[in-house]
C-alpha cells in the first residue's frame, strides 16, 4: 500500500510483514525534490507513478527505485499543487494534468509534448487547469477525455493534438468537471459543482443528475472519483459518496 506525504516523502506498507518504508526521491544525489508527491497511479510493469515539484516520477514497486523525469514546462503550485491527474495508456505514454495544461511524456524516449490552453484557438485545451483524465471506451489510445477547471468536458484526439469542447452551451449542467469515468455500456460519467452528468461519446449528448435523483448532494470535489474491479463507479462529494448503481439502473 503506497500513499504520499506533504513535502517530500512516499510511504510503503507492507501488509504482510508489517513493514513500513518511506522514500525521499531525489532529483540528483542528496538534493530531494520536494513538494507534493501526488496523485500516486498505478502504471504498467510494477510502476508507480506521482507528481512532484521537479519531475515526473517513475516509482519501481519492487526494488523502491526512483526514476525522475524532469519537468518540461516551468512548475507553478497555484491555485493547487502542479500535477492534478495522471494517466498511462496501453502504448507506455504516460499523460499528466497540471494546473499549466496537459503534458504528453513517452517513457521509451524520454521526450515530452505539451498542450496548453490558448484563447485564440477554439481547438486547443480549453481551460489551463486540468482535474481528470479518462481514456475512451471504444478507442483509449487515439481519444482522450479531458475534465477541466471551468472549461467543461473536452475531447482530445491524440493523433493531432486537437481538442473539442463540451460545456454548459452543450448541455453540460457545470463547466467544473472534476472526476471522468466510462463505465461498461460505454458512457461517460463526471462529477460537477452542480451534479453528475452521463454523456454518450455516440450521440455527443447529455442526462445529467443532481439531489432530487438521489445524489448526495449536487456539489463533488477533486479526486474523489473511482471505477472498482466490478465495474461500479463512485464519486465523492460534500455530504459523502454516491454510487451510481442504481441511477444507472433506472435509466
Amino acid at each position: 500500500l503506497w500513499s504520499f506525504v506533504a513535502y517530500g516523502p512516499l510511504t510503503c506498507y507492507d501488509p504482510a510483514t508489517g513493514a513500513l518504508s518511506i522514500l525521499k526521491p531525489e532529483i540528483a544525489p542528496g538534493v530531494r525534490d520536494g513538494g507534493f508527491h501526488f496523485p500516486l497511479h498505478i502504471g504498467a510493469d510494477s510502476a508507480l507513478w506521482c507528481g512532484g515539484d521537479r519531475a515526473l516520477w517513475r516509482v519501481d514497486t519492487r526494488t523502491h527505485a526512483c526514476t525522475p523525469y524532469p519537468w518540461p514546462v516551468p512548475v507553478v503550485n497555484n491555485p493547487y499543487p502542479f500535477t492534478t491527474a495522471l494517466h498511462q495508456g496501453a502504448d507506455g505514454v504516460v499523460w499528466a494534468g497540471t494546473v499549466n495544461g496537459l503534458l504528453r511524456m513517452d517513457a521509451a524516449t524520454k521526450t515530452w509534448k505539451s498542450y496548453a490552453h490558448d484563447p485564440k484557438d477554439s481547438t486547443s485545451l480549453s481551460a489551463p487547469t486540468i482535474f481528470s483524465i479518462c481514456p475512451d471506451p471504444a478507442d483509449g489510445l487515439n481519444v482522450l477525455w479531458i475534465g477541466t477547471n471551468g472549461g467543461g468536458l473536452n475531447r482530445m484526439d491524440v493523433r493531432n493534438g486537437t481538442f473539442t469542447r463540451f460545456t454548459t452551451h452543450e448541455g453540460l449542467p457545470n463547466d467544473v468537471v472534476y472526476g471522468v469515468l466510462s463505465d461498461d455500456q460505454g458512457f461517460l460519467w463526471m462529477s460537477t459543482n452542480k451534479g453528475i452528468a452521463r454523456f454518450d461519446p455516440r450521440t455527443r449528448t447529455f442526462r445529467n443528475f443532481n439531489a432530487g435523483d438521489g445524489l448526495q448532494s449536487d456539489e463533488f470535489n477533486r479526486h474523489a472519483y473511482c471505477k472498482d474491479g466490478r465495474g461500479w463507479l463512485y464519486f465523492g462529494g460534500v455530504n459523502g459518496l454516491a454510487d451510481l448503481r442504481e441511477i444507472a439502473r433506472r435509466f
